[in-house]
């Protein structure tokens, strides 16, 4: 039996700006200073939608969970490791 276990590893050493993420990326969610929150709890990897304009995402596997961040807020890409 197979282990289809998937491992998200950090895949820059800094977070960076929700704008700058490409769309299609996986990320973390670090701060998101537009809500006043420093340092986030969040652990959900979530992926920045590629077909809407603005700042969207959505759960990994589970696209009914929808996230809005504004622009500054701060997130951490990341990439899967089989």
């Amino acid at each position: 039996m197979e282990n289809n276990v998937t491992k998200y590893v950090n895949s820059a050493r800094f977070p960076i700006r929700f704008d700058r993420l490409h769309p299609g990326s996986l990320f973390t969610i670090h701060a998101e200073p537009s809500r006043g929150i420093r340092k986030s709890n969040d652990q959900r990897v979530y992926r920045k939608a590629q077909d809407h304009e603005g700042f969207y995402a959505t759960v990994e596997g589970n696209e009914n969970v929808p996230a809005c961040l504004m622009p500054f807020d701060l997130v951490q890409p990341v990439k899967a490791q089989r």
